[in-house]
C-alpha cells in the first residue's frame, strides 16, 4: 500500500522547515496486503543552497520559485531516467569543487526534506577551526567536520557570499570558484545524502578528454558539460565540471553531443552573460580521445521584440538531445530578471537522433496598474538556428486574460502566475514553467506567442500558498481566452483533464489509486496543491465497508493485491484549514465518495497515452475509475464575496476523465442544503436542472459566511456527498 500524504508531500510552508519523512502505517484488511510506502503522483518542493525553490510533479514538469533578491540563472539537468539536477549560475564554479552535486540534485533533496531548508555537512582542513558561511547556521562540531543548514532565508545571503569570491577571483586573475568561501572549507555537501555506488560497466570504456577555452582562447577556469551518447542515451548521460579548461571522463565508443555550459561574471561576481555550445563529437574504440570546445562558438545572441512595452523578466532555454530510440536527456537554464546576453551556438541537425531546442522568454508591463504580461517562446525541432532575434507581430498573439480570485484573508497579497511552454518533444518531458508576481484579487492579460505549436501551461501560486496547476492547453494565435484561478469554494475533487497526467483514480492489474486533489477551484481542468500545513486532514478508504487505509495527513491511497471481483470503494478525505493564514473561506472541507469497481467488467474506460496510473505496465492498460466530481461556480466576486440578496450556484456534476476518457454513466440526482450557522442548521434549497448540469437558488443573509453541502448519484451505484464549511463570504449589501 503506497499513500500520499497532504502533509508530507503537499504542505509545505514558506520558510517552514516541515520534513518529507514519516510515512504513516496503513490499517489494511486481512485480504489486502501493504508493500512499502512511496509517494504516488505527488508534488514536491525543494529548497536550493541559494534559497531558490523548485516545484516537482509527477509528470515530470517543475516550476521555479526565485529567492527574495535573486539575480543570475539556474540551471537544470535532466537525464535519461528522469533524474534532475539544478545548480543556480553563482554556484556553477564551486560545483563538484567545494559544493557536492548531492547539494542539487532533486532526488537526493527530497530524500533529505530539503523542503523549507537545506541539511548540510561541511568539511574542513585538517587543523582548522570550523566557521559557517554565511547564511549557514551550524548545529554541532565534531574535529574538522560540522554540521548544519541553510534555510530559505538564509540562501539569499549564501548566494551573495558565492557572488562576492568569484568577483574576487575575477578580479585577482584566480581560477573562478578556487578561494574558499571560509578559511579551510574544502566540501559542503548534504547532510544524509546516500554515497554514490560503485558504477559497474557495462560497455568497454574509453577516456575522453574535453578542452575548453574561453572567448580568449585560454583554458576557461570553470564550465560544465552535459555529455550524451548520441546512439544511445541510456549508456551515457554525464553532467561534469570543467576545471582549469579540462574534464575526462571514461566512456563508452559512440557518437556523443556535448552541451558546454560557460558564464561570464565580473569583478563584482554578477553574471553578465551565457554562453552554451552545442558540439557532436565521437569516441572511437582504439583509445583515448580528444575534444575542444570553444565558448567563441556561441555567435547568436537570444533576443525578442514584442509589440508593447515591457520589463523582462526571466528567459529560459531549453536543449533536448534524443537518441534514434527517442530516449533523451536534456539541459536549461533559467535567467531570472533582466536577462544577461544569452548566445548559442548554431548547430545543423544531427546525423543520428534530434536536438530539439526551445527558448521562452518573458515580461511584464513597465508602469504599475498596466496589468499585462507576455510570454513567448520559438523553437526548433531539429538543431539551433542562426537567427535568434525573434520581432513577435500581433496576429501571432493569443490573448488570454486570467482572473484571480483571493480570500479576504490575504489582504490582497501579491501571488504569482507561472507560465510554461512546451513542443510537441518537451511535452513528454513536461512543461518549465517561471512565475512572477501578479495583483490578487485582480486581472492580468497574458500575450502568449509561440512558433512551436502554442502548447502552455499555467499556473496560479495564491499568497496563501495553494498552487492550482492547469493542464496544458494550446492557445492559438488571434484568440482570445478567459481562465478563472482560486474562484471559490476551493475543495477537494478529480477534475476532468487533458493532456499528459497522472491518474488520480484509476485501477490495473491487482493496482487500485484514489487519490483527491484536495484543492480544486471553479474550473475542472486545475489540480490544487497546498502549500502550507493544515490544521488536519484525514483519508479513509473503505473496500466492501471495510476499512484497508485509515491516516491522518493523506488525502489518498495506492493498494496493491487488490483481489479480483467487483467491490464497491468509498474514500473519505477531511482537510481543515481553521485557523491557517490566508484562509478566511473553504476552511472545513469534508467529501465522502463511494463507487463500483468490477475489475472483471469489458466496459471499463480505458486511460489515453501518454497519461499512465500507478501498476500500469504493457499488459496491463489502465482503468479510469467512475469516481464522481464535482464542480462549482458561485455568483461571487474575486473576493469570493457575494452582495446580492439572492446566491445562484452553477452545479456540473461529472465524472473523472482525461482526454475525454471516463465514466459517462447518467447522472441520476442532485441536491444542495445550506447552512448560515456553521453547519449547526441546514436548509434544503431548490435545484432546477438534469444530466449533471443544475442551478440552485437561495437568499443570502447578510454579514455571514454560508456553508454548503452537495449531494449527487449515478447510474451505476455512485454517489458523493461534500461539505464546505465558509464556502463564500456575504457582504453588507444584499439588497
Amino acid at each position: 500500500m503506497r499513500s500520499r500524504s497532504t502533509a508530507r508531500a503537499l504542505a509545505v510552508a514558506v520558510g517552514a522547515a516541515t520534513a518529507l519523512t514519516g510515512v504513516g502505517v496503513a490499517h489494511a484488511s486481512p485480504d489486502l496486503s501493504a508493500t512499502p510506502a512511496s509517494l504516488t503522483g505527488a508534488a514536491h518542493v525543494v529548497t536550493l543552497i541559494t534559497g531558490d525553490r523548485v516545484l516537482l510533479r509527477a509528470d515530470g514538469s517543475y516550476s521555479v520559485l526565485s529567492a527574495p533578491g535573486s539575480t543570475g540563472a539556474l540551471d537544470t539537468f535532466q537525464n535519461a531516467s528522469g533524474d534532475r539536477s539544478f545548480v543556480p549560475a553563482t554556484a556553477l564554479p564551486y560545483y563538484s569543487a567545494g559544493l557536492d552535486p548531492s547539494l542539487f540534485d532533486t532526488n537526493a533533496l527530497i530524500a533529505a526534506g530539503a523542503t523549507g531548508q537545506v541539511p548540510l555537512k561541511l568539511t574542513f582542513a585538517p587543523g582548522s577551526t570550523p566557521t559557517a558561511p554565511a547564511g549557514v547556521t551550524l548545529t554541532s562540531v565534531s574535529g574538522a567536520t560540522a554540521t548544519g543548514y541553510v534555510s530559505t532565508t538564509g540562501g539569499p545571503a549564501f548566494a551573495a557570499a558565492l557572488r562576492a569570491k568569484v568577483g574576487a577571483d575575477h578580479a585577482d586573475g584566480r581560477p573562478v570558484g578556487s578561494t574558499p568561501l571560509v578559511p579551510g572549507l574544502t566540501d559542503i555537501s548534504l547532510a544524509g545524502a546516500a554515497t554514490a555506488p560503485v558504477a559497474t560497466p557495462h560497455y568497454p570504456l574509453h577516456i575522453l578528454q574535453i578542452n575548453a577555452n574561453d572567448l580568449a582562447g585560454k583554458p576557461v577556469a570553470g564550465a560544465d558539460v552535459l555529455l550524451i551518447n548520441a546512439d544511445n542515451v541510456r549508456t551515457a548521460d554525464i553532467i561534469a565540471p570543467i576545471n582549469n579548461g579540462v574534464d575526462k571522463v571514461a566512456v563508452p565508443a559512440g557518437n556523443y553531443t556535448a552541451i558546454v555550459l560557460f558564464d561570464d561574471f565580473d569583478a563584482s561576481g554578477a553574471f553578465v552573460a551565457t554562453r552554451t555550445v552545442v558540439q557532436d563529437l565521437s569516441v572511437p574504440d582504439t583509445g583515448p580521445a580528444t575534444a575542444t570546445v570553444n565558448e567563441s562558438a556561441a555567435t547568436a545572441q537570444v533576443g525578442f521584440t514584442v509589440p508593447k512595452p515591457v520589463n523582462a523578466q526571466y528567459e529560459l532555454t531549453t536543449f533536448l538531445r534524443q537518441d534514434a530510440a527517442g530516449n533523451g536527456a536534456s539541459f536549461a537554464e533559467i535567467d531570472f530578471g533582466a536577462p544577461p546576453p544569452t548566445y548559442v551556438s548554431p548547430t545543423p541537425a544531427p546525423a543520428v537522433g534530434k536536438l530539439d531546442y526551445l527558448v521562452q522568454w518573458g515580461g511584464s508591463a513597465p508602469t504599475a496598474g498596466q496589468n499585462y504580461r507576455y510570454d513567448v517562446a520559438f523553437g526548433s525541432a531539429d538543431g539551433i538556428p542562426a537567427q535568434e532575434q525573434d520581432t513577435v507581430r500581433q496576429d501571432q498573439v493569443a490573448t488570454v486574460t486570467d482572473r484571480f480570485s483571493a480570500d479576504p484573508a490575504t489582504k490582497g497579497a501579491q501571488g504569482s502566475l507561472l507560465v510554461g511552454a512546451s513542443d510537441p518533444l518537451l511535452a513528454r518531458y513536461g512543461a518549465s514553467s517561471i512565475g512572477y508576481g501578479t495583483p490578487m484579487p485582480g486581472d492580468t492579460t497574458d500575450y502568449l506567442a509561440s512558433t512551436v505549436g502554442g502548447l502552455w501551461q499555467q499556473q496560479s501560486f495564491g499568497s496563501n500558498n495553494v498552487v492550482l496547476v492547469g493542464d496544458t492547453h494550446t492557445y492559438q494565435a488571434r484568440h482570445d481566452y478567459t481562465v478563472d484561478w482560486a474562484h471559490g469554494p476551493l475543495a477537494a475533487e478529480f477534475g476532468q483533464h487533458t493532456g499528459f497526467q497522472e491518474c488520480l483514480a484509476c485501477a490495473t492489474g491487482s493496482t487500485l489509486s484514489l487519490i483527491y486533489s484536495p484543492v480544486g477551484d471553479s474550473d475542472p481542468t486545475h489540480a490544487g496543491l497546498l502549500f502550507t500545513q493544515p490544521t488536519s486532514s484525514h483519508f479513509t478508504l473503505y473496500r466492501n465497508g471495510t476499512s484497508v487505509f485509515d491516516q491522518d495527513g493523506y488525502d489518498g491511497t495506492v493498494l496493491d493485491n487488490v483481489p479480483a471481483g467487483p467491490a464497491t470503494y468509498r474514500g473519505v478525505f477531511d482537510l481543515n484549514m481553521t485557523g491557517v493564514p490566508g484562509f478566511s473561506q473553504s476552511t472545513v472541507t469534508h467529501t465522502d465518495l463511494t463507487l463500483r469497481y468490477d475489475p472483471n467488467a469489458t466496459t471499463g474506460s480505458t486511460l489515453p497515452a501518454p497519461s499512465q496510473c500507478e501498476g500500469q505496465t504493457a499488459s496491463t492498460p489502465c482503468v479510469i475509475l467512475p469516481a464522481l466530481t464535482l464542480n462549482y461556480r458561485l455568483d461571487t466576486d474575486e473576493n469570493n464575496t457575494s452582495t446580492g440578496p439572492v446566491q445562484a450556484l452553477n452545479l456540473t456534476v461529472g465524472h473523472l476523465s482525461y482526454d475525454g476518457a471516463g465514466s459517462h454513466a447518467p447522472i441520476t440526482s442532485a441536491s444542495v442544503r445550506v447552512s448560515f450557522d456553521n453547519g449547526s442548521t441546514w436548509q434544503r434549497v431548490p435545484v432546477i436542472g438534469f444530466a449533471g448540469h443544475y442551478v440552485a437558488l437561495w437568499r443570502n443573509t447578510a454579514g455571514t459566511s454560508p456553508s454548503i453541502e452537495v449531494t449527487a448519484t449515478d447510474a451505476v451505484g455512485g454517489s458523493i456527498t461534500q461539505t464546505v464549511t465558509n464556502a463564500y463570504t456575504v457582504g453588507a449589501s444584499t439588497h
